[in-house]
């Protein structure tokens, strides 16, 4: 009779814990997507509703768990009315979401947790590296020096992008126990290298090469234990592992605090630490330290490849958390993965306790703390820590182990020899299908969603069809097969995009008439030996003409080579490729060029295109937007309705801009003015919500034709900034339709 309750229970915790996962990745999904260069309209609804479900789930797990009556549901009810505390004094509401979420990760093993967390963020990211490579969004490029750029791959900064490498290899590595430790050191030496030359993240990379040395260590760990002497320096490293966030914490709030221009150890520090102290120093004296924090806003450079005024961004975590949010909350954080690293030590895991410690190494220099988007170890406070599951094994499955590493090894053998194909083939399907317009992105991340959940299932498939298909066979054989299957696999989905490439082909082909003339006038050209790649379209182009090369990584081919041309979408500006010493041109209204090859000059100017030192890209405005923002009529075959000063356009477009000549025209159509003679209305580039004033000038009445119609051109140099405004002010009681507004860049000397 006592053993249907018992089991019911049973249900329920399962159920819960379920749902605890369920609403773990939903949460852990927004906050991946939002780390990416992708515009996705969330509803205003999805962060309160995965907040009360959160909750209801908490609720429940305290009524019906049988584990909640122990001691640490009062340490769990602590950490959530820190959170709650200074989520009502900072108005920051993630903080209430992290402790909720923390106090429903009690008693649930915590790989499920890390699970969650990997494969969330493997296959957001994935997305992210797809979309920034087949040109579905930005890949954000920052100058590190000269002909040296950092790439963000999708990510909003190169720094975040590395972090998320980071912390994602650190969860695979303790949750994944069967992965030797010779690949998982392979893996990490290709990373490192990885990163090193593409983000040129140095935090991230040196923490990247500390975990190397953690697989090592951890490897050799238990063999430490047999020797005296080493048994007490293992020892002597796990306390510093346990005490890393403690030791840390304090470290880095002193030398914010204490930071002096005049302290030569302290600036040289600071120097290392490019500026961080300096930062965190300045935001202490301006906010000081306070029990629950204080709410400033931080000015920081993701997003945008422009250096962002009134930067004030404090990256180091320790002293955010202080700042920002709190003493009570950053004690509460450094409690918590002390308490996390000690439950690892008394399991004697030493893989999470190694990892908790490169965390706390990593937060010393970036601030990712309390994102849960990357640090997913705080929720493992008050979860199941158990000891690595120490399983003996049997010849049969060393067999099988074996199998799955030449599986896997092969599988990345042919991933590296398709991959430019897939992104060549992907930069295609992208251009036919308008996928880099801002709402079509939900379409780009459903496919490419599809297409690795295919692709994951067709691998899981094949291999346990390899493990149980034909064991009588010989391994090698068994292997052979596998790589036969690969190869059908990969011919199946090559065989795919050029079918859906060469259905489209004939739809578009008038589009890619100048740039195919080009490319035919450079083939017939005997002294132009370069190179030529297209970003728009490169499949069709390459069916086109022979003398196209694939290529990967937006520009950075042709970065360091002589005699490239480069073909792309007229809308792309490759500001980059301007400093490299590169030359525009525009060959249609939908396709333009950057070159450094003189014969593909000489062959646009006699063309009649017009060369120069300037991406001269033309962009209208969202008027809708414009109309919106300034509360005024809009309608869609006139334009914006401008009624007299009092309803002109006082705000702009917030337009982020790269330095160089900036024109503006401005098309009006004037309805009635009781002005004969004289200004009608004032044309203006502004920056800052109007602070910053470029450049004013007056619109004649005499400049309107007989038909009412004007385009006014303004033309002003800029530098590299965000929030540029167009502004337009009509006199008096002037009535005016603006029909346009067009940017662009234009050469130093324009006509």
């Amino acid at each position: 009779m006592e053993i249907k309750p018992i089991k019911k229970q049973f249900d329920i915790e399962i159920l819960l814990e379920f749902m605890y996962l369920f609403i773990l990745a939903l949460y852990l999904i927004r906050q991946f997507f939002d780390t990416t260069m992708f515009s996705i309209p969330w509803p205003w609804y999805y962060e309160k509703l995965i907040r009360v479900l959160a909750f209801c789930v908490v609720f429940l797990k305290t009524g019906y768990g049988e584990r909640c009556k122990d001691c640490q549901w009062f340490l769990c009810v602590l950490t959530g009315v820190v959170f709650a505390f200074s989520w009502i004094s900072t108005g920051y509401e993630f903080l209430l979401d992290i402790g909720i979420l923390v106090i429903g990760a009690k008693d649930i093993p915590y790989k499920k947790i890390l699970k969650v967390y990997i494969w969330c963020g493997s296959v957001i990211l994935t997305v992210a590296i797809l979309g920034a490579l087949t040109g579905c969004i930005e890949d954000l490029l920052y100058e590190e020096s000269p002909g040296k750029y950092r790439h963000a791959f999708g990510i909003i900064y190169p720094t975040d992008f590395a972090a998320h490498i980071v912390y994602l290899l650190l969860a695979v590595w303790v949750t994944y126990e069967q992965i030797p430790t010779w690949g998982m050191a392979l893996a990490g030496s290709v990373l490192t290298a990885f990163l090193y030359r593409y983000t040129y993240a140095k935090c991230s990379t040196i923490v990247m090469a500390i975990a190397i040395v953690g697989l090592v260590y951890e490897f050799l760990e238990s063999k430490m234990r047999k020797s005296k002497t080493a048994d007490c320096i293992r020892k002597a490293l796990n306390w510093c592992f346990v005490s890393a966030f403690s030791i840390l914490a304090a470290v880095t709030c002193w030398g914010m605090i204490c930071y002096n221009e005049q302290s030569s150890t302290l600036e040289r520090i600071n120097r290392v630490l490019t500026g961080r102290l300096e930062l965190a120093n300045r935001a202490f004296n301006s906010y000081g330290i306070k029990i629950f924090g204080t709410p400033f806003d931080m000015i920081g450079a993701g997003g945008i490849t422009v250096f962002r005024q009134g930067y004030n961004f404090v990256d180091i975590s320790y002293c955010m958390i202080l700042l920002r949010y709190g003493l009570l909350l950053l004690l509460a954080v450094i409690v918590l993965h002390t308490g996390i690293a000690i439950k690892a030590q008394k399991a004697k895991n030493e893989k999470l306790l190694i990892a908790l410690a490169l965390v706390a190494l990593h937060s010393a220099i970036e601030h990712h703390l309390t994102e849960l988007g990357y640090n997913i170890f705080l929720l493992l406070a008050f979860s199941c820590v158990d000891a690595p599951a120490m399983v003996n094994v049997t010849e049969h499955q060393l067999k099988e182990k074996r199998i799955c590493e030449g599986y896997y090894s092969g599988l990345f053998l042919l991933g590296t020899f398709v991959f430019p194909y897939v992104i060549s083939y992907g930069r295609t399907v992208v251009s036919i299908l308008g996928l880099y317009e801002n709402w079509r992105h939900k379409y780009f991340i459903i496919a490419a969603l599809i297409g690795i959940i295919g692709v994951l299932l067709v691998i899981q498939t094949i291999k346990c069809s390899i493990l149980t298909w034909g064991q009588k066979q010989k391994l090698s054989l068994r292997i052979k097969n596998l790589l036969v299957l690969e190869v059908i696999l990969l011919a199946a989905s090559i065989s795919s995009g050029m079918y859906l490439v060469s259905r489209c082909k004939n739809r578009i082909m008038h589009r890619l008439d100048a740039g195919i003339r080009l490319i035919t006038e450079l083939k017939n050209t005997e002294s132009f030996q370069g190179e030529i790649y297209v970003d728009d379209y490169p499949e069709i182009y390459i069916q086109e003409s022979e003398n196209v090369s694939r290529r990967i990584l937006p520009g950075e081919s042709a970065w360091n080579e002589d005699n490239v041309v480069l073909i792309t979408r007229r809308e792309q500006e490759l500001q980059h490729l301007i400093r490299e010493g590169y030359q525009f041109a525009e060959l249609s209204d939908t396709e333009s060029v950057y070159t450094n090859s003189e014969e593909a000059i000489q062959l646009l100017r006699q063309n009649g295109a017009a060369v120069n030192d300037c991406y001269s890209v033309k962009t209208s405005v969202d008027l809708q937007n414009i109309a919106n923002a300034n509360g005024l009529q809009y309608e869609q075959n006139e334009g914006v309705l401008i009624e007299g000063a009092s309803h002109s356009l006082l705000h702009g477009p917030w337009i982020t801009l790269h330095q160089g000549r900036l024109r503006v025209t401005y098309r009006l159509r004037l309805l009635s003015s009781s002005i004969e003679q004289g200004p009608v209305a004032t044309v203006r580039i502004s920056a800052n919500s109007g602070k910053t004033i470029y450049k004013e000038e007056t619109i004649d009445r005499s400049l309107f034709d007989e038909n009412g119609i004007c385009d006014y051109s303004i033309e002003q140099g800029i530098g590299d900034a965000e929030g540029y405004e167009f502004l337009l002010f009509a006199e008096n009681d002037t009535t005016l339709w603006l029909e346009d507004i067009l940017y662009g860049k234009v050469p130093a000397q324009s006509n």
